[in-house]
């Protein structure tokens, strides 16, 4: 079996028995899924564990999110064609390319100048062209480009990011997995902004992984 077709069939392995059994069921997202080759975003190293329902260490602390958690989240979002989505952590670019095909515009925030290098070449070669690079820190939410529609966290916070409920338009949604401290349980959670006051929280569903970078928990002072 040659590689293309050994990636295909294990893409779509992941789909069945990673997404579709953990409720993942919207066509659209499980068609990106089962599209985009995930080995290509991994170092050299880990690519024979590219498919394995787990986070996969990219570089100093910075993972690719496990298939199942990633593909609810996406799905969470409900994204429309007309859509731009603000991806931030993108790290070698995988999620802002499973996102492409569901929107108009991905804005793919990465702090990592290297990591955004490598994204790029990966964009080029899957040729999408309808993803947006920005190099800056992610706690700034990428709020010099927005309003966005939607925004997804890759990694962990201990809040709800105040900077990034300010860069999503009225009736946008965010998703991310709020984990107040370091010793409690994760939870996903989808965040709609009713107004320029107000928003609305869903939590979906208990998840576990490390924080983003930017996004930990800020550190108590014992006297």
């Amino acid at each position: 079996m040659d590689n293309f077709s050994e990636s295909a069939d294990m893409r779509k392995n992941m789909v069945e028995c990673q997404l579709e059994t953990t409720n993942v069921t919207a066509p659209k997202v499980l068609d990106s899924f089962r599209s985009v080759p995930r080995e290509l975003f991994v170092p050299e190293d880990k690519k024979h564990v590219a498919y394995v329902d787990d986070d996969i260490q990219i570089a100093d602390g910075r993972v690719l999110l496990e298939p199942s958690l990633h593909a609810r989240m996406v799905q969470a979002l409900d994204l429309k064609p007309h859509e731009a989505v603000l991806d931030i952590g993108c790290t070698t670019g995988y999620s802002s390319a499973i996102l492409s095909p569901l929107v108009k515009t991905v804005v793919a925030l990465e702090s990592n100048e290297d990591f955004l290098k490598q994204a790029k070449a990966n964009w080029e070669t899957l040729s999408l062209y309808n993803i947006a690079s920005v190099t800056s820190s992610m706690s700034l939410c990428g709020q010099e480009h927005a309003p966005y529609t939607a925004i997804i966290i890759n990694g962990a916070v201990s809040e709800i990011p105040e900077a990034a409920l300010k860069a999503l338009d009225v009736n946008g949604r965010l998703c991310c997995i709020l984990k107040p401290k370091h010793d409690s349980i994760g939870n996903v959670v989808l965040v709609q902004k009713i107004d320029t006051q107000n928003t609305s929280r869903i939590t979906l569903f208990e998840t576990s992984t490390g924080y983003l970078e930017g996004f930990e928990p800020k550190k108590e002072f014992v006297f």
